[in-house]
């Protein structure tokens, strides 16, 4: 993870000004976790499996026929390229994501099938490219915010890049809403809830919960470390989080010791916004180059 973090920030470096989150948080996030799972294709298919298959999932309900036409040509060539990927497996295991979802618990010589994992493959791509990168974005934003903070991670970021990320992930968490259906009838705050009802349970109102964190709207480095649900809970806890975390910590060090004086650019404004995935999805920054 670390030398894709330090080969985007250095192209970058020179120009001393980036839209952080589509320029480089995005890049990084992207090739990281598709190294992690073992995807050896360029940046740009990366890219391209992730937009084709996101955006069908934001048409759900909707039903556009060229969304899911499109979604459909990317899962196709993602199971091609995965049956390519699977025969190399059976040859050479690399230790890859890819490589225990297709041998791990299965007799020597057999292999699962690229229509066995193609689905969850595709549920990676769409849940973990980009979310590492808005969890960066969103630490950083509220970071930046706080000049004071900033310098103390600019003077020592390994040792605070890790709370630095947590309160990003509870200040704006990029899963802000998650739907479930109730399994039985539930009474919270005085209302009865009935049995299979679909509800929304918002994990931006929960991460700034007055009852559970002092002052809930501040960006506070410095703060208790209490547990929040950024990641989920329960049988639902995200999969990736550790790669996650890891990711955006790593790429928070590696911003402060290339780019001094990071700073959020002046003249142009970061947009935040979303209602399932939110995140600052512009982060305009400057640095000294």
């Amino acid at each position: 993870m670390r030398p894709t973090a330090v080969r985007y920030i250095e192209e970058v470096r020179a120009l001393g000004q980036a839209e952080l989150t589509g320029e480089v948080l995005e890049r990084i996030s992207s090739r990281a976790v598709g190294n992690v799972l073992g995807l050896g294709v360029s940046d740009e298919t990366l890219l391209r499996w992730f937009h084709g298959l996101a955006a069908y999932l934001d048409d759900l309900g909707r039903g556009d026929p060229a969304v899911g036409a499109h979604a459909a040509v990317i899962k196709a060539e993602l199971r091609e390229y995965l049956a390519g990927r699977i025969d190399e497996l059976r040859e050479r295991r690399d230790g890859s994501t890819l490589d225990h979802m297709v041998n791990h618990g299965l007799p020597e010589g057999q292999a699962r099938t690229a229509d066995e994992i193609v689905g969850t493959v595709g549920t990676m791509i769409v849940g973990g490219f980009q979310e590492p990168a808005h969890g960066a974005a969103n630490a950083l934003l509220g970071l930046l915010g706080r000049p004071e903070q900033a310098a103390a991670v600019a003077a020592d970021p390994v040792s605070l890049s890790a709370a630095t990320v947590h309160e990003g992930l509870r200040w704006i968490p990029p899963f802000n809403m998650t739907e479930k259906l109730t399994a039985a009838d539930v009474v919270i705050g005085g209302k009865m809830i009935p049995a299979g009802t679909e509800i929304a349970m918002v994990i931006g109102s929960a991460n700034r919960d007055e009852t559970r964190f002092d002052h809930p709207d501040v960006f506070d480095l410095h703060r208790d470390r209490v547990n929040n649900f950024a990641f989920g809970f329960g049988a639902h806890f995200c999969v990736g989080h550790y790669v996650a975390r890891q990711v955006a910590q790593i790429t928070v060090e590696e911003l402060f010791a290339r780019l001094p004086g990071l700073r959020l650019d002046p003249d142009r404004e970061p947009v935040v916004h979303g209602w399932m995935v939110r995140a600052a999805k512009t982060l305009p920054v400057v640095w000294d180059a």
